[in-house]
């Protein structure tokens, strides 16, 4: 009878931890993110060079690698395949270190501002750079990330103030909620 009353309950409740481990990582993965970005902004402004995120979406997994101004004209992507900007660590995979976090948004659903979703996921002016400025501006732009339930997040970011925000969209109830 307790092994019923048991089996019963992992039932009813393991589809539902799963689904809130899975909105976990999500945020967590936007998170981490965004912390990182923050660092280098400080970096920036104490090195008085440009710094940021060369953000790449591949088969629909985020990769992002922190790279700095090597030659004091800002972040390029020529400069960093020439090697002049240069990376400062590893690249790294988002889906892989998040397992269920890919790239965009799921189908149908709008950005917070209610515009269409760029359909790699990413949206930092022309080569998907967050560059960070030694004077306090950012490259203004989007990334969105979602899971296998329908959930996702926005991390946006304000050219002008350098400042980020993080939105939340559940599946359960569709609606775009600003976490801060």
């Amino acid at each position: 009878m307790v092994l019923a009353v048991l089996g019963i309950v992992v039932q009813t409740v393991a589809p539902a931890f799963v689904r809130w481990r899975q909105a976990r990582r999500l945020e967590a993965a936007a998170e981490e993110l965004v912390l990182f970005a923050v660092g280098l902004r400080m970096a920036a402004a104490a090195a008085g060079a440009s710094r940021g995120i060369a953000i790449d979406s591949r088969a629909g997994e985020i990769v992002w690698t922190p790279v700095a101004d090597g030659d004091g004209d800002g972040l390029r992507r020529a400069d960093l395949r020439a090697g002049r900007d240069i990376a400062l660590g590893p690249e790294r995979n988002v889906s892989r270190n998040y397992p269920g976090v890919v790239a965009g948004l799921p189908p149908g659903v709008r950005t917070p501002t209610g515009g269409t979703p760029p359909p790699d996921g990413v949206a930092f002016g022309r080569g998907d750079l967050l560059s960070l400025s030694a004077d306090g501006t950012a490259t203004s732009g989007s990334l969105y990330l979602r899971n296998q339930f329908g959930d996702a997040v926005a991390i946006r970011v304000y050219g002008a103030t350098a400042r980020f925000s993080l939105w939340r969209r559940r599946h359960a109830d569709g609606v775009w909620q600003r976490r801060w």
